[in-house]
């Protein structure tokens, strides 16, 4: 019944991790970007989320934009990448 975000927070303070060994460390946003705080470096990331945004529909919608920006991004050559960048959410903020 808890948010995802509160049970991260558990995990991530439970005593149990340090036990067996496993370490928490947060991903960088040049690789691992998102709807709201997008990675500058397109030719960077690797994966895209949408967890600061509350519902589906918008989620889908605004990962649209970004999966339309980032076959835009793949279409240009060399320079031009260099000055692409993702669209503004419209649902998400």
């Amino acid at each position: 019944g808890l948010h995802d975000q509160d049970v991260l927070n558990l995990i991530k303070a439970d005593r149990y991790l340090a036990e067996v060994g496993v370490r928490i460390r947060f991903l960088s946003t040049e690789f691992f970007g998102g709807l709201c705080e997008p990675s500058r470096n397109l030719s960077a990331v690797c994966t895209m989320h949408a967890n600061c945004c509350v519902g589906l529909r918008r989620k889908i919608a605004d990962l649209t934009l970004i999966l339309h920006d980032w076959r835009s991004f793949m279409s240009l050559r060399g320079p031009d990448k260099r000055s692409a960048s993702w669209s503004v959410p419209r649902n998400c903020r």
